[in-house]
């Protein structure tokens, strides 16, 4: 679509310039806009999301929502969060890890390429709180079943969730409670618009 616009532009310079008669790209049918409408939920959404799904069997994508509400971080940062990069007394995390799915090598794990995408993450008092409790029932599996999960969102066996898996529970849970349609990255989004209702600045929100 840009490319379009920019030869009409050039052609009728080229007809001001008496080098063209007539313009050859408006006889041409325009390009679709390649610019895609980014769907976000409201706060009222997020919340009714979050309270329908908290007594499903479903708590590792409560909590992988909760964290991507809360935070911003994608699927693959979540996956890969471990409670040592949790400082649940000061109220942040540390982003060193990233989940990434390799065919043929199932899920590795990588540090990530940017500074800013290595970042250290402020976390809101509630879901301070509930990660809080999330830990305390890690400590409750680890006495009865001696597996340490050191993932925060883990499977019981102490391994951890590919990034995927959250896309497609998100997905299922969205179209079982006939919310509006979203992504699970499209969760990062709604944390970003929700902090600039909030009065964050473009640079703060950036830096998510």
């Amino acid at each position: 679509l840009k490319f379009h616009k920019l030869l009409v532009q050039a052609f009728e310079k080229a007809i001001g310039w008496d080098i063209l008669i007539k313009n050859p790209a408006k006889y041409a049918t325009s390009p679709k806009s390649d610019t895609k409408e980014i769907t976000v939920w409201s706060l009222n959404e997020v919340n009714r999301f979050l309270n329908s799904i908290k007594d499903v069997e479903v708590y590792s994508i409560y909590y992988a929502v909760l964290k991507a509400f809360h935070t911003g971080l994608r699927g693959g940062e979540i996956a890969a969060l471990k409670w040592e990069n949790v400082n649940l007394k000061e109220g942040y995390l540390d982003v060193k890890l990233k989940a990434v799915e390799k065919k043929g090598k199932g899920v590795i794990f990588t540090t990530p390429k940017t500074e800013s995408s290595s970042a250290r993450v402020m976390l809101t008092n509630e879901l301070v709180k509930e990660l809080k409790e999330l830990k305390k029932k890690h400590k409750i599996h680890k006495l009865e079943t001696g597996i340490n999960l050191e993932f925060v969102c883990t499977k019981l066996d102490g391994k951890s969730y590919r990034p995927t898996y959250f896309s497609k529970a998100f997905k299922y849970q969205v179209e079982r409670l006939e919310m509006p349609y979203l992504t699970f990255h499209g969760l990062r989004h709604t944390h970003a618009s929700i902090l600039f209702e909030l009065g964050a600045n473009s640079q703060e929100i950036s830096k998510r």
